[in-house]
């Protein structure tokens, strides 16, 4: 009798465990969502908190999960190249370090081409270096670029 209690109490716990774990992770995503509408309507120039606010939950879930799908498959697809070009064994050696510096210089490539130079992405100035450093500011209603862009001039060269 003692035993079907832990059995019971042991799968009680791991069911907990998991719920709790599903609902942080759809929490997570639905922020994600939330983060990339309020960009979006912050560069609309509408009113963001207002609009992210009468949102449904689920168009968040939606949004947040498209966005995170797409990273984990890039990551995916960044490891699988690593271990079959550069490193079938894992080890931890100079063709792995070379193999790593070729993904992380794509991905940087990738993040500077994928705009078309509106204004509207991370990568959308005129350089790698410069996407890096400018990514705080990449949404084109930003306060800091708000400033530039009255002084005539934005940064990093971009338009």
């Amino acid at each position: 009798m003692g035993e079907d209690v832990k059995t019971v109490t042991g799968l009680g716990l791991r069911f907990g465990t998991i719920l709790i774990g599903a609902v942080a992770s759809l929490g997570f995503v639905a922020f994600v969502g939330a983060v990339i509408l309020w960009n979006r309507y912050e560069a609309a120039e509408l009113p963001a908190d207002q609009a992210v606010a009468v949102q449904p939950r689920e168009d968040l879930v939606t949004v947040g999960g498209i966005a995170l799908l797409l990273f984990v498959l890039g990551g995916l697809l960044a490891v699988l190249l690593l271990k079959l070009l550069w490193d079938p064994e894992g080890t931890a050696s100079l063709p792995t370090r070379n193999g790593l510096l070729v993904v992380m210089l794509v991905e940087i490539l990738a993040a500077s081409s994928s705009s078309s130079g509106t204004g509207s992405g991370i990568g959308s100035r005129s350089s790698p270096s410069c996407s890096w450093v400018s990514w705080p500011s990449a949404g084109s209603s930003s306060s800091r670029t708000g400033r530039w862009r009255k002084l005539g001039r934005t940064p990093c060269g971009g338009s």
